[in-house]
């Protein structure tokens, strides 16, 4: 019996067929991110929340990000713990200025999903 197993993955995997597994799979995370309040003064507190579920396992880390005009990530800081969030400073600002969030959580797996951006308006 384990002969003619062996014997059909060997002429599937010559043919390019096979049989594939993935241990623990690579599902990602599915991530919301809220900010709160949505319209913040210069240098005034902002709360970055994230929700995060799905992917393989259980999601075990949030990491919240400044998205810059240029689409560069500046990471602000982590969570390990659910509820995910993180107090933040409005940057300082001369005129009013739409600044971006994100937020990308990571599964016991090592997949990772992220969030679309949330834009908090900051004002002089």
């Amino acid at each position: 019996m384990h002969a003619a197993a062996l014997a059909a993955a060997l002429i599937l995997a010559g043919c390019g067929g096979g049989v594939y597994w993935s241990i623990g799979g690579d599902d990602e995370p599915d991530v919301e991110l809220a900010a709160q309040p949505e319209v913040v003064r210069s240098g005034e507190t902002l709360e970055l929340q994230a929700g995060a579920s799905g992917g393989v396992g259980s999601v075990v880390e949030v990491r919240f990000y400044r998205v810059d005009d240029n689409g560069a990530r500046v990471l602000l800081g982590s969570d390990l713990d659910r509820p995910f969030r993180l107090t933040v400073r409005a940057p300082t600002v001369t005129e009013p200025t739409a600044v971006r969030y994100q937020a990308r959580a990571w599964d016991e797996w090592g997949n990772r999903g992220q969030s679309p951006t949330v834009t908090v308006t900051v004002q002089p």
